[in-house]
């Protein structure tokens, strides 16, 4: 029974990681809280969908965050300073 659960962990952050691509535009801006913990729901939020990476922060000034911007197939374009977040959301 344990491992159904761990499986449903498991999908649920694959969901959640795919709700976090673009829809509407070409990029998503993503902000990530280091603080929390990777299957919290907190940890990733989308920002917003930006048309080019440009329209996303350079350069992101609070400690234990990171702003990340992905293309429609989950790959990083643009990251600000901070650990390695997933380089792939897929």
């Amino acid at each position: 029974m344990s491992t159904q659960h761990d499986d449903h962990m498991c999908c649920s952050v694959s969901n959640r990681w795919d709700a976090l691509l673009p829809v509407s535009l070409p990029y998503s801006v993503v902000w990530y809280d280091e603080t929390v913990p990777l299957g919290d729901e907190g940890f990733a939020t989308k920002l917003r969908e930006v048309a080019t990476p440009c329209e996303a922060p350079d350069e992101w000034h609070y400690e234990h965050e990171e702003v990340v911007v992905y293309d429609e197939g989950g790959k990083i374009i643009k990251r600000t300073d901070g650990p390695l977040m997933p380089p792939i959301l897929a």
